[in-house]
């Protein structure tokens, strides 16, 4: 883990340790705010960082104590026998029942069956349980790969969304919550375009969690090459494809696993929203996709940014990307870090200000 605990002024490298097989996959992380406190004050947030384990388990590493400890606990397999075809998902959401407020945690894998699977607990990590969420069709399973997933919170109703690629090369959502879900197929960009499960690909969508006006935000790879965004007005209704092209001087080898959508409010008191989706281009450099107002929804107007790379460096695997969560009277109080790996294995963290980008060197673990 490499964390910041001074508003990414400072950074540190602390070793989490492995599950006793050992691991085969990359980490999905999620957090939340426990609800309680420290001595000083400051918030206690709880992280589970699910992985693949060397006998095929699913494994979760838990801190209840804002990362001090972590304990491993073996999540097993999926409950119909089928192994794991790609790396975990995870999200959280707070959820509202009759006792008051928890924190539920879901985590999604992808079945060599083709079918959807989710391990999750809703009592505060107390308990886990799996749930074969099924294919979407009974003609059309999952592809290979990793799915992508969001909490959804409109205000009056909880929801997850997970998206995933069928082997129609077309892109589905599974959503639903408890014990209840259903599968929605979301189509292609175009009638020549499919969704890509090439294998230098994460085989799955980008996703950012919807506004108040109930949007929601997806973002693929099309089998042309091509970022794409699906775009729902509304409650994961009426959804509309745009093509979001290439970076102006690349190609896409790889996007982001990732979208950020970071508020602000300018000074005349208009609030808008800022969508942020982040490639590695053939040229082993960095680009950025962003609106700088994403109301509109399908009217919004997007821009390629090449963010470069360190000198002499070629970049490679996109690790994860965050923006502070403070809504201030300017863009330039929000910060984005967004952290990018190289060919010799070494993480790099390039940092929004508010007001430029700058690169900076995190090394690689001790």
């Amino acid at each position: 883990m490499n964390f910041s605990v001074d508003g990414g002024n400072s950074w540190a490298w602390r070793s989490l340790g492995s599950p006793p097989p050992g691991v085969l996959s990359f980490a999905a992380a999620t957090s939340f705010f426990s609800g309680n406190l420290a001595g000083d004050g400051s918030a206690i947030n709880q992280f589970y960082v699910f992985v693949i384990g060397g006998d095929g388990h699913l494994w979760v590493d838990i801190s209840l104590d804002d990362g001090n400890n972590w304990n491993w606990q073996d999540q097993g397999a999926p409950p119909s026998g089928t192994t794991i075809s790609g790396g975990p998902e995870a999200v959280s959401q707070q959820a509202v029942h009759s006792g008051g407020f928890e924190q539920d945690v879901y985590c999604h894998v992808i079945g060599n069956d083709g079918h959807l699977y989710l391990n999750f607990s809703e009592d505060n990590g107390k308990t886990f349980n799996w749930m074969d969420l099924g294919a979407p069709s009974t003609t059309t399973i999952l592809s290979p790969g990793q799915a992508s997933s969001l909490p959804y919170f409109d205000g009056t109703r909880e929801a997850i969304y997970a998206f995933a690629i069928g082997n129609d090369n077309q892109l589905y959502t599974n959503f639903g919550r408890g014990l209840t879900w259903s599968w929605l197929p979301i189509g292609r960009p175009s009638a020549t375009v499919g969704v890509a499960s090439v294998s230098n690909f994460r085989t799955t969508s980008l996703t950012v969690p919807p506004d108040a006006a109930k949007a929601i935000w997806v973002f693929v790879i099309g089998t042309d090459g091509h970022l794409y965004e699906a775009f729902s007005p509304s409650d994961g209704i009426g959804w509309v494809w745009q093509d979001r092209g290439v970076p102006p001087t690349a190609a896409i080898q790889t996007f982001f696993p990732n979208a950020l959508r970071v508020g602000n409010e300018s000074k005349t008191a208009v609030f808008n929203w800022n969508l942020f989706v982040f490639a590695v281009g053939t040229d082993f450099k960095l680009y950025v996709d962003f609106t700088t107002d994403a109301t509109p929804g399908t009217s919004a107007v997007w821009n390629w940014d090449p963010q470069g790379a360190p000198t002499a460096t070629l970049l490679g695997g996109l690790n994860g990307a965050v923006s502070s969560t403070e809504v201030e009277a300017t863009l330039a109080s929000v910060q984005i870090f967004v952290f990018v790996s190289d060919d010799t294995g070494d993480l790099h963290l390039n940092q929004w200000d508010g007001s430029k980008w700058t690169w900076h060197d995190q090394l690689g673990p001790p």
